[in-house]
């Protein structure tokens, strides 16, 4: 591996890192802020939006920092929904997750 290959190896080890973290804080604070899934939907919503300002880059890093963040809330909210449907449909309710 050249020098350079190295370098661009470790440019993108640092943005994904970047990314990963940043889209962390971001899931979470939506999440611990939303009361309700109204809210959660008008973050994600708000959040979504393309961004007009700032340079291309930065543009680009906060669409990656959406989509995945955007993506642990919507698993979560995929896995509650589940949950919430097994434990509707279970002959026995709540007791039968357990």
């Amino acid at each position: 591996m050249t020098i350079e290959q190295q370098t661009n190896k470790e440019m993108v080890q640092a943005i994904e890192q970047y990314v990963e973290q940043e889209s962390e804080k971001w899931a979470q604070h939506v999440l611990s802020n939303a009361k309700t899934v109204d809210d959660l939907m008008t973050a994600l919503w708000e959040h979504g939006k393309v961004k007009k300002d700032g340079t291309e880059v930065e543009r680009m890093l906060h669409r990656l920092i959406y989509e995945r963040g955007a993506s642990r809330i919507k698993a979560l909210m995929t896995e509650i929904e589940t949950l919430t449907l097994k434990r509707a449909l279970s002959p026995k309710g709540d007791s039968a997750i357990r």
